[in-house]
């Protein structure tokens, strides 16, 4: 089979998806296993008929589901154990609707769920894979601190871009039940893996997906060739460490640019 691509991502690619609701993120990637918090029973109850017919649709692409897995456990769970992806990625993630989302308590909640992603996942990503992580730019969302959080376990930042919606086919943003929905998919060979819940969201016009490595220092002067041979050049994190960016997404913008735009230095820029 030929290599297809969607955005940012291949079937060629081990995925893990963190964050899925009712799977329609996992249905227009099509190719993967995919796992969730929720129990099987309270996916038709929490998303009406587009959640079983997203399981349906996924089941016949040959795609293995599984019900109930933490995002935050995932790296003990056995079937993800010792496993590594290329992208795992999780969409606007969200604790739940305990407060209103401009309380503190409220943005404390949704920061673990992020911090907790961010540990598993980095134990879990490839050397050279990404960690992917969308999220609303506007208050109080800019109060998580999510390149902060990624720091902390190791990983840096090396990619900022616009999400637009309207790019996946058959995605739709929806909430999540409980504090902490959970989907995931992994295995064989080119499976993907999903975990996570959504939140509903009125505009995501104002939607950035950050894009996470693991932190590396490099030597001498030259950046590393990627798999094109073409020179990616180095990004210093706040911390001194040195990590590749990739400036050649195939519609996004550069970390550097972003941030020239909005005057915000901390990545939690506001689209105009």
């Amino acid at each position: 089979m030929g290599e297809r691509r969607i955005k940012h991502y291949s079937n060629k690619h081990r995925i893990l998806l963190v964050g899925e609701g009712d799977f329609s993120f996992s249905l227009c990637l099509a190719n993967i296993v995919a796992t969730s918090l929720d129990s099987k029973d309270s996916i038709g109850r929490n998303y009406s008929f587009y959640g079983e017919r997203n399981l349906m649709s996924l089941k016949m692409y040959g795609c293995t589901i599984m019900h109930e897995v933490d995002a935050h456990t995932m790296t003990q769970h056995p079937l993800l154990a010792n496993q590594h992806f290329d992208r795992i990625i999780f969409n606007f993630p969200h604790a739940g609707f305990i407060r209103k989302e401009t309380s503190l308590l409220q943005i404390e909640l949704h920061k673990e769920v992020v911090r907790g992603l961010m540990k598993s996942a980095g134990e879990m990503v490839s050397e050279d894979g990404e960690i992917h992580v969308t999220h609303k730019t506007t208050f109080p969302f800019t109060c998580w601190g999510i390149v902060d959080m990624a720091e902390e376990e190791g990983l840096c930042l090396v990619d900022e871009v616009a999400f637009w919606k309207e790019e996946y086919p058959e995605y739709n943003n929806v909430k999540g039940n409980g504090v902490s929905s959970v989907a995931i998919e992994g295995g064989d060979k080119d499976e993907v893996v999903v975990i996570g819940d959504e939140v509903d969201s009125v505009c995501l016009a104002n939607s950035l997906r950050k894009k996470f490595k693991k932190r590396v220092t490099l030597e001498g002067d030259l950046g590393r060739m990627d798999s094109n041979w073409m020179m990616i050049p180095r990004l210093h994190t706040r911390k001194g460490d040195q990590c590749p960016i990739n400036p050649y997404s195939s519609f996004g913008r550069r970390h550097s640019q972003v941030e020239e735009m909005t005057g915000n230095g901390d990545g939690e820029g506001h689209r105009a």
